[in-house]
């Protein structure tokens, strides 16, 4: 393995997020092995995850599960024993052999789990990452990027100390981004949303300004520690582009993230702060499925401007351990969104809806793989954060646990109240009903 710290080129080809972690894969010319290749390798909790994937700078034909313009490939990912690499990726050389096959190198490999004609199985796919136990950093860090916007799914990043005592405070906020540069609040001026009032200008038409210019006042006396961001983040639909784009391919190409959200939220107190977050079901698109809600993902590792490095969506569901002087939190991270993932079609609003997805409609390897599969996609997702939530609910020892989401808990009551019951959720952080609100259990 070459290893090229300090550099975000990777083997002449695209920058990779891990800067420094990058490492290049040099396997040995056999007929068997897998060739004209690149990989990375990282830590899992016995040994490192070993992942190969195509010459990205070989001018190939066809497409890959990403829709680039290169020979189709599915990733080959495989575990490599603690004794075959060391503990600590080092500068170096190392032979080593990814799953001989007999294939031809024009011919793609098969579908994970499906045998090699070899007769040997394909690699596993695996992406297993884990926080240090014991290790607490003074700033939020981000897990590695995985090769899917839903390899982080679950993941509980490397838990962070603030160690001054006194107060501390955190700001919340939700349903946030504007259309436009400037960015402008989406205008709910039709018959259809039955405007209450007349349209202020100087206000309503830079709403956002407004409250981000309070947020700035208000950071420089009450310093919060970070953002939680409830979801919405872009309106109407989200990043305005096609899903299915890799997270460690972002880039601001749509200007959203320059003037929606790095240019407008600033100043002291509130640079360098980071947003913890969720998606909305606007993020997913609003009334379809297809936005970059991927690239809400994939922003957490983007390290080029505009990108100031405050982003943190990891994945779909995620947590994270806060540590102070003399309390602990544990935030839960939650995708609600099965609760406007209907199928109705004339449902203006459900993401899932023939009304304004196409018919063939889908996400590339990462979400619905089309239009009739979109409702249970969201409902799995849904079955396996319970799954998840009951896990991490009941190893929890600290002093406090925080559900964050969009959706409000008289969404999906009966579970929230199952497990509230059970475990023990302290506080719930919630959007999507553009008001603000303290309520508490009756």
């Amino acid at each position: 393995l070459h290893q090229f710290p300090g550099t975000e080129e990777f083997g002449g080809a695209r920058p990779w997020p891990g800067g420094g972690e990058a490492e290049e894969a040099e396997v040995q010319d056999d007929p068997g092995a897998v060739s004209s290749s690149w990989s990375y390798a990282a830590p899992v909790e016995d040994g490192y995850a070993l992942h190969a994937f195509p010459d990205l700078s070989a001018p190939q034909q066809g497409a890959d599960p990403y829709g680039l313009q290169r020979e189709p490939f599915h990733p080959l990912e495989t575990q490599l024993p603690q004794a075959q690499l060391p503990s600590q990726p080092v500068l170096g050389d190392m032979a080593f052999q990814l799953a001989p096959t007999a294939q031809s190198p024009q011919q793609a490999p098969p579908p994970p789990g499906q045998p090699l004609p070899s007769g040997q199985p394909l690699p596993v796919h695996r992406q297993t990452w884990q926080a240090i136990p014991g290790v607490c950093n003074e700033v939020f860090r981000p897990p590695p990027s995985g090769l899917h916007a839903t390899s982080r799914n679950g993941v509980a990043i490397q838990d962070t100390c603030f160690h001054a005592g006194g107060e501390h405070h955190v700001f919340v906020i939700g349903d946030w981004g504007g259309v436009g540069d400037p960015p402008r609040p989406a205008d709910h001026r039709t018959a259809k949303f039955n405007s209450h009032r007349d349209f202020v200008v100087g206000v309503d038409d830079r709403a956002q300004q407004r409250v981000a210019e309070q947020m700035s006042l208000r950071a420089t006396q009450s310093l919060p520690d970070y953002i939680l961001n409830v979801g919405d983040n872009f309106y109407w639909g989200g990043v305005d582009m096609q899903c299915g784009m890799p997270p460690y391919m972002v880039e601001d190409y749509t200007g959203q993230w320059t003037n929606i959200f790095e240019n407008i939220y600033q100043g002291a107190g509130l640079d360098g702060k980071v947003w913890l977050g969720v998606l909305g079901n606007h993020d997913y698109g609003g009334y379809s499925f297809t936005a970059g809600w991927d690239q809400a993902i994939g922003y957490t590792w983007a390290s080029a401007a505009p990108s100031t490095g405050r982003w943190m969506t990891p994945a779909q569901y995620w947590q994270s351990k806060v540590r102070y002087s003399d309390f602990s939190v544990d935030y839960y991270f939650v995708d609600s969104n099965v609760w406007d993932a209907s199928a109705v079609e004339d449902d203006s609003h459900a993401m899932c809806s023939p009304k304004h997805n196409t018919k063939d409609a889908k996400c590339g390897v990462d979400g619905p793989q089309s239009l009739e599969d979109c409702p249970g996609w969201f409902q799995r997702l849904w079955a396996e954060q319970i799954v998840w939530l009951d896990r991490v609910l009941a190893q929890s020892e600290a002093d406090w646990q925080v559900v964050v989401t969009h959706f409000p808990p008289s969404w999906g009551q009966q579970e929230w109240a199952r497990l509230s019951a059970e475990h023990g959720i302290d506080l719930f952080v919630a959007g999507h009903e553009h008001r603000q609100s303290v309520e508490y259990p009756s």
